[in-house]
């Protein structure tokens, strides 16, 4: 039988976990939004090109 404080625990793993995959994520679009305009000029393409990906 789980007890409170273990459900506590557990609950505050899962959420320390996803703040920290979420800060990753929001790290990679970052990244993302700087290098796709920058490939785009370098490669001369429409501005529209890969745009999709932050849809």
């Amino acid at each position: 039988m789980i007890t409170e404080q273990d459900a506590a625990l557990q609950v505050t793993q899962l959420l320390w976990k996803l703040e920290n995959e979420l800060d990753a994520a929001f790290s990679t679009v970052g990244e993302l939004a700087m290098a796709l305009p920058r490939a785009r000029a370098e490669a001369r393409l429409s501005a529209v090109v890969g745009q999709h990906a932050f849809e």
